[in-house]
């Protein structure tokens, strides 16, 4: 097939790669030059493949059968997501539907609950599709290439038919009938990727109060793992977390939540404020705090040149 990048950044420049990868066509479009040279060097890395780079939306959404949005969803300054740029692309897009070759256009940035329902309602012949991206920023070559999941909301068939052919011989392909659903489940993971740091910071805290060195506190890490349904939520605390993704997910969603549907997460405005309190006192930890510890003959090791616990 070919496909379309709309916004070859991190998550864009790694999603045409991996479909280089597999032997697809791939358009990057960028309205940054200098961005589309980086885009030359990573794929030149990996090898000789056929591709185009380019400024032009248009030509992208004309040429390609499949057309992916990589487009920044920043916060705004109160912690509401920002969606301008990727409502200006659709609208643009739109305009000159008639003229496209682009048979399904996908959202892959993550947008709140009810991005893709809204969004989708602009085309009158290109199909929408909801496949968010799930990397990690340090490990995003690997998570693109091998992504543990690949998840993806249509809601015709005509949309299903080509995602489910685009990403045949992947793994763990899930497709449901449904944009909302997807939108949710990213928001989902990143929220609780944030609550167990939290949790585990808050733990780690009050483990100094009561004499529990940061090394004795491993033992505890360990006793809650031998609980084998447990022993996935460990996470290393000692820091707040921070990256693109986290702070910024927790945070819009909570806004949509408060705002748009009238409900208090509790539990969330708990997490934000403990991340806030460890970010205060201790700064923000650029590892992904499932990378800061390895597994050996069962017991949690530390990369202790990574963790810089505070306290003893």
């Amino acid at each position: 097939m070919k496909i379309g990048i709309i916004g070859s950044g991190n998550v864009g420049s790694v999603t045409g790669l991996s479909f280089l990868l597999k032997g697809h066509f791939v358009q990057f479009q960028d309205i940054n030059k200098e961005q589309l040279e980086k885009v030359k060097d990573i794929v030149r890395n990996y090898g000789n493949f056929d591709y185009l780079v380019t400024t032009d939306l248009l030509e992208v959404v004309k040429e390609c059968d499949v057309v992916f949005e990589c487009l920044p969803t920043e916060n705004d300054e109160n912690g509401f997501i920002d969606l301008s740029i990727l409502e200006y692309v659709v609208d643009k897009i739109s305009c000159y539907e008639e003229q496209c070759g682009c048979k399904v256009f996908v959202q892959r940035s993550t947008c709140i609950p009810g991005t893709a329902l809204k969004m989708s309602k602009k085309f009158k012949k290109i199909k929408y599709a909801v496949n968010p991206s799930f990397l990690i920023m340090k490990k995003k070559f690997e998570d693109a290439i091998s992504p543990k999941k690949v998840v993806i909301g249509v809601l015709d068939d005509l949309a299903k038919n080509i995602m489910k052919d685009l990403y045949a011989g992947w793994n763990n392909v899930v497709i449901v009938n449904n944009f909302t659903l997807v939108e949710l489940a990213k928001y989902a993971e990143n929220c609780l990727q944030s609550t167990l740091i939290s949790y585990w910071n808050e733990i780690y805290e009050i483990s100094k109060k009561i004499g529990i060195s940061s090394r004795e506190f491993l033992d505890v890490l360990n006793i809650v793992s031998l609980t084998s349904d447990l022993a996935s939520s460990i996470r290393i605390p000692g820091m707040a977390f921070g990256g693109a993704c986290l702070p910024k997910d927790l945070q819009a969603f909570i806004n949509f939540t408060k705002v748009d549907l009238n409900i208090t997460p509790l539990v969330l405005d708990a997490v934000l404020n403990v991340n806030n309190i460890f970010k205060n006192k201790y700064g923000v930890r650029s590892d992904s705090s499932v990378d800061l510890y390895d597994v050996k003959n069962g017991r949690i090791v530390i990369k202790l040149e990574k963790v810089g616990y505070h306290g003893e």
